[in-house]
């Protein structure tokens, strides 16, 4: 009769079982939250360190988006971005195949040199998946040399849409991480012991395919995006060194062909540009006034619903504010444009203001108008004029 007693205890524990996990759950989970599919595979160390960053990376892509430049630069925005996505997904890629490769008994393999971790390295960093790895050469030609490369390239590419290319390198080095990491778990499974053999993989019933072409359409679209930024106009700040301005005309006129905007007024009004707007008109000592603004915008969303937020955010930052009305207008040549009306008193006078917003490609324009209720018989026909003559040629 035997008690058991001449079975190990390393035996058993090398002929059990694993635990099944649910590599959909995981997908899912991670999907929702990120880190909460490794967590319920039980590495919460690793779902904890990614759901960290992550949060961390949204948090300043947030926060760059809401406060703008003067908080955070534009390029610790967009990298924070990148992070974020990139973060997001490796978390339900590596929840999908870390329930998998439990279910197949290799996880022990994969902790070492998990390919999803190496590839994010590669991507977020120049070469740390290379050390994580083991691959320390590498990863030290990988950090300084092409470290010094890619920033020179960027230097001397700036915002051209060619700057895209560059991706091609981290992309490059992650799938040799990847290539590398497969090759060491290979390795590492041919020598393993016998009795370290895992048994036959648990079918799931989500396929591979799901979660990798969902990663596919997230990059792509960053991609998308990113190029659509490079296209953007940049408005901040406002590059005036080609622009033109004529006052001695009649009428006056301002001229900036980086971003193809002609702007004409009444020779009685004075006309003057910064790098905060494009160009701004006035007459009688600024009792009556006209600027125009732009900012580069992703065509999301209508014109109206651009004056709402506007009108919102304009109402709720100057309380003595009252508004009085919107309607559709043209703004010279733009025809989706619409215009928002408001009253406030200032100094024991009235001040009309109207915000006329239009929209021509990837840019927004922004027609101020300001006048005294005390000069707006003499202002508000000179102020037309000017809206209709505004022409936007890009």
């Amino acid at each position: 009769m035997s008690l058991g007693l001449d079975q190990s205890p390393l035996a058993s524990l090398d002929n059990a079982a694993p635990a099944h996990k649910s590599a959909g759950l995981a997908f899912l989970l991670s999907l929702i939250v990120p880190g909460a599919g490794q967590m319920y595979c039980g590495k919460t160390g690793r779902g904890g360190i990614t759901l960290a960053l992550f949060v961390a990376a949204l948090g300043l892509t947030t926060l760059g988006f809401g406060l703008g430049e003067a908080s955070v630069p534009n390029e610790i925005t967009g990298i924070a971005m990148v992070a974020a996505l990139v973060l997001y997904v490796f978390s339900f890629l590596d929840a999908y195949y870390l329930a998998r490769e439990i279910n197949a008994g290799t996880d022990w393999l994969v902790d070492a040199n998990n390919p999803p971790v190496a590839v994010t390295l590669n991507l977020l960093t120049n070469g740390f998946g290379y050390w994580y790895l083991g691959e320390r050469t590498k990863g030290w030609m990988t950090f300084i040399v092409l470290g010094l490369i890619l920033r020179g390239l960027a230097h001397a590419l700036g915002n051209s849409p060619w700057s895209l290319l560059l991706a091609v390198v981290p992309c490059t080095t992650a799938l040799d991480a990847y290539r590398i990491a497969r090759k060491q778990i290979e390795e590492g499974r041919q020598a393993a012991p016998a009795t370290a053999t895992p048994p036959p993989a648990v079918e799931t019933p989500l396929p591979a395919a799901i979660p990798v072409a969902l990663a596919c359409l997230l990059a792509l679209g960053l991609i998308g995006l990113a190029a659509l930024g490079l296209v953007m106009p940049n408005f901040n700040p406002i590059d005036q060194s080609r622009s033109v301005t004529n006052q001695q005309s009649n009428p006056k006129s301002y001229e900036n062909p980086t971003y193809g905007v002609r702007f004409l007024v009444p020779a009685n009004w004075d006309l003057q540009s910064d790098k905060q707007f494009l160009v701004k008109a006035e007459m009688l000592g600024g009792a009556c006034q006209v600027a125009l603004l732009g900012q580069g915008s992703f065509p999301v969303g209508s014109v109206d619903t651009e004056v709402d937020a506007l009108s919102r955010e304009l109402l709720q930052k100057n309380p003595n504010f009252q508004a009085t009305g919107k309607r559709p207008v043209a703004l010279g040549n733009l025809d989706d444009a619409r215009e928002a009306a408001f009253v406030a008193q200032v100094e024991n006078q009235q001040v009309i203001q109207n915000y006329l917003v239009a929209r021509k490609r990837l840019a927004t324009y922004v027609l101020i108008t300001t006048i005294a209720s005390t000069v707006a018989p003499q202002c508000e026909k000179d102020a037309e004029w000017i809206r209709e003559n505004v022409h936007i040629a890009k």
